[in-house]
Parts: structure tokens; sequence; C-alpha cells
């Protein structure tokens, strides 16, 4: 995941797309446009705002921290941006800053393999076969989605404050 500013010229309406950090003089000229990209060279809807030359100390921070994080971080992020209803650069900016109350539960995608990963995982509780057989895993499962611990995502499920 990346930052990138992209500086389009009044005068001819081209642009020249230049990848964050970058120091001032690097800058293109013109307007500019700070857009997130994803590993695939997407585009992130919505995040892609007009910027001010003056924000680019802090535009250079957020792409440091972007390209620092692990995988496993960037998949949460990926998680947490598809929660949101809207999305610029100051909500990635909280939602990095957010990512180590966040966990991502990968491939967990229902109530029952979340009641079961939960169980185990968290709780490193493991029931002898003969109680798991009559244990209720989508009902504990259900009860930890709808206490507000998290959400459903295409990756997984996303519990916040972990």
């Amino acid at each position: 995941m990346e930052l990138y500013i992209l500086g389009v010229k009044q005068s001819d309406g081209f642009g020249q797309w230049v990848r964050l950090p970058v120091a001032e003089s690097e800058l293109p000229a013109g307007s500019l446009t700070v857009c997130l990209l994803d590993d695939n060279g997407s585009y992130f809807e919505g995040i892609a705002e007009a910027a001010d030359r003056s924000q680019l100390p802090s535009l250079n921070r957020l792409a440091l921290l972007l390209q620092s994080l692990s995988e496993a971080e960037e998949a949460k992020l990926n998680a947490l941006l598809e929660c949101e209803s809207s999305t610029s650069i100051c909500v990635v900016e909280r939602l990095v800053a957010q990512l180590p109350q966040t966990a991502l539960f990968v491939g967990v995608t229902d109530d029952e393999a979340l009641g079961r990963y939960h169980m185990e995982h968290n709780l490193h509780i493991v029931l002898p076969r003969q109680i798991a057989v009559h244990f209720d895993y989508r009902g504990y499962g259900a009860a930890l989605r709808e206490r507000n611990l998290g959400i459903f995502t295409s990756a997984g499920f996303l519990m916040y404050n972990f």
C-alpha cells in the first residue's frame, strides 16, 4: 500500500505521478491530488483528494507509516477501510493509529467460525470432543458479534479493542 501524489498542470491538463515520501523540490508542478493505491496499483475508492503543498510533511509521514506496515497490518487496514462509510487521508491516518487495537481473524466469515476461532485462539480453550459436539459455536459467535466487538469483512472478522 502506497501513497502517491499527482501534479496536474493547468496549461495542458496532463499530470505526473510521484510516490511519497518526496522532497518539496521534487513535487510536480500544478494542482496536487493525493491517492492511496493498493499493492495491485488500484485506487482505494474515495481516497483521492486535493492536497496543499503545506501538507507535504504530514503526507510524507503517513507514506512512511504505510510503507512500514507488515502484511498482517496492511490486511487489517484494508479491512478497516472496507468498513468506513467515507474515506479520506485523515481517515487513513486515524485507522493506521487504531491498528494496534484491532485483530483480523482471516477467513472467519460466519458466526460459527467466529465462535470456534475465538474460543480456541483467544481464550485458548479446546473443548473435549464429547462436549464440543454439544457446544453452540454459532450462538457464541453471534453473541460476540452482537456485542459490537467487531464486524465481518471480505477478509474475515475484524475485532475492535483486541
